[in-house]
């Protein structure tokens, strides 16, 4: 999925414009999805980038859990500097992912995430 969002005409029940209701959706990750999921449930762009915006926290969250294990486990036998700089261009690498998509959204593109995309296409149209 990806495109255009609607002109500004197209309103929501916030008042804002799709984009900046997409957009805005990414800002603090699943809490403002969550919030945006509920304010503007009835508007299919919003929904789906506030459902892409819970999971690609979600997958953050993960992939920041693993990673902190491995630099735990690694730094017990002195070898976490195998896997910290791995850590951190990965974690750099995620911000700047969410941040990319966050812009194209206030810009009103919508950029569907590869797995992340797909599950919260399913999910938004069941919600």
């Amino acid at each position: 999925m990806g495109g255009n969002y609607p002109g500004p005409g197209a309103a929501g029940s916030s008042g804002l414009a799709p984009n900046v209701a997409a957009g805005l959706s990414y800002l603090l990750g699943f809490i403002t999805g969550i919030v945006f999921l509920i304010i503007e449930g009835r508007q299919p762009v919003v929904r789906f980038a506030a459902m892409q915006s819970i999971l690609l926290s979600v997958a953050y969250i993960l992939i920041s859990i693993v990673l902190g294990v491995l630099v735990g486990i690694l730094f017990a036998v002195h070898l976490w500097f195998l896997v910290y700089p791995l850590s951190a261009v990965v974690r750099l690498a995620l911000f700047a992912l969410w941040l990319w998509v966050m812009i194209r959204a206030f810009q009103g593109q919508q950029v569907s995430l590869p797995v992340i995309g797909a599950m919260a296409e399913r999910f938004s149209r069941s919600a």
